[in-house]
């Protein structure tokens, strides 16, 4: 009697685990899908963003050919290519490392380690350009004043310059915000 009592209790044990394993399943599939999300709607602003910036330097020789054509110094011209072709270079690469579409998919060691290079790729991106962007835009405000002091195209020219600029870092500081949050989001659902 000890004996089928000691069975009809391993059975009713084995019930109770194949019940926890299930639901453990169903667990860890919606984390899974929860990250996904999660990932997806974060991510997706810098995805859009990148897309956006790569859209622009598709069009980079469309200005390349108005400043040949309007006579601009080629020095100019060669500075404008040379800051398009770097930009888009580290781009690609801060791109590449981050993988926005199968972030979510890697290990929480491989995504963490993915953002730190990001970030670090992303730094040296932005410190390539402070250098010879204030030369060029320098150079574009007194191309466009002709070279004599014409106070309002200066001022116009150097406002848009700026609010580009400041555009532009109000753009990255949003999209590392982003990016913090979903790997928050990330290290929460994974545990």
């Amino acid at each position: 009697m000890s004996q089928n009592e000691d069975l009809m209790e391993l059975e009713a044990l084995k019930q109770q685990f194949g019940l926890i394993n299930e639901k453990l399943e169903k667990q860890s599939l919606i984390n899974e899908k929860m990250v996904s999300e999660t990932v997806r709607i974060k991510i997706g602003r810098m995805e859009r963003w990148y897309r956006n910036r790569f859209s622009l330097y598709a069009l980079a020789p469309v200005p390349v050919a108005t400043f040949i054509n309007m006579g601009f110094h080629w020095g100019f011209t060669a500075l404008f290519v040379a800051i398009s072709v770097a930009q888009f270079l580290l781009d690609l690469k801060c791109y590449r490392i981050l993988n926005p579409k199968k972030l979510d998919s890697l290990s929480m060691t491989q995504a963490s380690e993915n953002v730190t290079q990001h970030r670090y790729w992303r730094t040296l991106a932005d410190k390539v350009i402070i250098v010879p962007l204030p030369i060029l835009a320098v150079w574009t405000v007194l191309t466009a004043s002709g070279y004599t002091m014409n106070i309002p195209i200066i001022t116009v020219t150097a406002a848009m310059i700026l609010g580009g600029v400041i555009w532009g870092v109000k753009q990255q500081k949003t999209n590392m915000k982003k990016l913090d949050e979903a790997m928050e989001a990330i290290r929460d659902l994974k545990g």
